[in-house]
């Protein structure tokens, strides 16, 4: 997940949080993908940046996420305080809550990852299999024909029969 500017927003990117009006008004909600008409109402609603899936767009930090760069600075924070017992057990558990966010959201990402691989997977054997069942489907067609015939393929999903002109 990431918050980018509307700016370099591009068509084909997946929205991971709703995008709303200064109002609250809710614009279009999580999972839509972008298109460059929708971009256009953003910037004429007056949206200043989104929250997208992934990481799309290098903004030069290195890949890190929000999380990991707050729990780093932890012990910054927390420097002044080391002879409080309160204090130091505010940030360990700070500490704890981080790790555990930080493991959700990678695990979160493996998975998003994990359920992509596993659609192209099936669109590519879904693909093979009709590619098969054409190949099986045409050899009777071809061999249907009388000898000296031109072949003609099949239209896909009719009855093959010529089509009448409405003129």
């Amino acid at each position: 997940m990431q918050k980018i500017p509307l700016d370099l927003a591009a068509p084909g990117m997946k929205l991971a949080k709703p995008v709303t009006k200064s109002d609250g008004l809710v614009l279009v909600g999580t999972g839509v993908e972008l298109t460059t008409t929708i971009i256009a109402r953003f910037r004429a609603s007056g949206v200043q940046s989104l929250t997208v899936q992934g990481r799309p767009v290098d903004l030069g930090d290195d890949g890190g996420n929000d999380l990991e760069r707050i729990a780093g600075r932890l012990d910054h924070l927390f420097r002044k305080h080391g002879q409080d017992r309160f204090m130091v057990t505010l940030r360990n558990m700070l500490r704890r809550f981080f790790a555990e966010r930080i493991a959700a959201a990678r695990a979160a990402e493996e998975a998003e990852a994990a359920a992509i691989a596993a659609a192209a997977e099936a669109a590519r054997e879904e693909a093979e299999a009709l590619a098969a069942q054409n190949r099986i489907s045409l050899v009777p067609l071809v061999d249907d024909k009388p000898e000296g015939a031109p072949a003609r393929p099949e239209i896909a999903g009719g009855s093959g029969a010529p089509r009448e002109s409405g003129r």
